[in-house]
């Protein structure tokens, strides 16, 4: 479908192309206080993932917006219900599919525009250990050991 719209307006930026770059210049020129226009030829999501290639800039940026905690929880829930540790930055999309399934959380998504029996596809890359520091700050505790079986059994009580 073609829609030629003429308007006329006054923007110190405007960004063409909703895609990973352009919704992240968007997003962050937003956040520092300036007024954007994006301007995107389609009218919803894209059928096919983008973005998957997100890392530790990427979680920089996340980070910015305020978006960190919920990213972290989606890779805990990833680990813990499905047994998948990815990078934290990797969690961004299962972090966005749970912001937008749920009602309270200011979602910027109809979940109504979603066909019913669609199928949605959240890639997740790297390993959960990629950062160790980021990791290690999450955990619990760390146990630090040789690698080394009866040693690890050892230390952790088995």
């Amino acid at each position: 479908m073609s829609h030629n719209v003429l308007m006329e307006t006054d923007v110190p930026v405007l960004v063409v192309g909703g895609g990973p770059v352009g919704l992240t210049l968007a997003i962050d020129l937003a956040h520092r206080g300036q007024r954007v226009l994006l301007v995107e030829q389609r009218d919803g999501p894209s059928e096919h993932p983008k973005a998957t290639l997100l890392g530790s800039r990427s979680m920089e940026l996340f980070r910015r917006w305020g978006l960190d905690e919920e990213i972290f929880a989606a890779q805990m829930w990833l680990a813990s219900n499905e047994g998948i540790f990815v990078e934290p930055a990797s969690a961004a999309s299962i972090a966005g599919l749970f912001k937008t399934l749920n009602p309270a959380s200011g979602r910027a998504y109809d979940p109504g525009k979603i066909r019913d029996g669609a199928r949605i596809v959240c890639t997740v890359t790297g390993h959960g250990l990629k950062d160790v520091d980021v990791a290690k700050d999450r955990c619990s505790g760390v146990i630090n050991s040789k690698a080394d079986r009866k040693e690890i059994l050892h230390k952790i009580g088995l």
